[in-house]
């Protein structure tokens, strides 16, 4: 993940935004990649509840709030980035 500049105005309820690159790479063959930049938030502190909904995405419930409790600290932080750009490239398929 990069931070790809200081923070932009407008950040509002603990929240700080930056422009902000995820980059994903398969380093051995085939090899492929994807790349999104966008807007970011950082919240500073989420909430147990945060973490839940976010895991719920992809996990039934229980095994969402467990991994919740077994995760979660007051030292994390939550960053979401809705992309504006995106760039792939998959190798297998050459």
């Amino acid at each position: 993940m990069t931070r790809t500049s200081q923070p932009l105005e407008g950040g509002t309820g603990g929240r700080t935004h930056y422009g902000f690159t995820l980059t994903v790479q398969n380093e051995e063959y085939p090899y492929g990649y994807v790349s999104a930049s966008g807007d970011a938030t950082v919240e500073d502190s989420p909430t147990r509840e945060d973490i839940v909904a976010i895991a719920r995405r992809y996990r039934p419930e229980p095994e969402a709030a467990e991994f919740a409790e077994a995760s979660f600290t007051s030292s994390e932080v939550l960053v979401r980035m809705r992309p504006t750009t995106w760039f792939s490239q998959d190798y297998s398929k050459l």
